[in-house]
């Protein structure tokens, strides 16, 4: 399956979107605003080994 990794305004975090779950994309011209700790690759990164280390083995 594949996801598109992306933050998300309802829960306030980085979500897995699945990729056939989303029915409509629209582009638009407006970027979104730069917000530090939600933005890049290096946050959604550092939230995942955050998430890993409070998850039980």
């Amino acid at each position: 399956m594949w996801v598109l990794g992306a933050w998300c305004e309802l829960r306030e975090s980085y979500r897995n979107f699945p990729l056939d779950r989303i029915a409509l994309l629209r582009l638009e011209e407006q970027c979104y605003p730069d917000t530090p700790g939600r933005c890049s690759l290096a946050d959604l990164v550092e939230q995942a080994k955050r998430e890993s280390r409070e998850c039980p083995e």
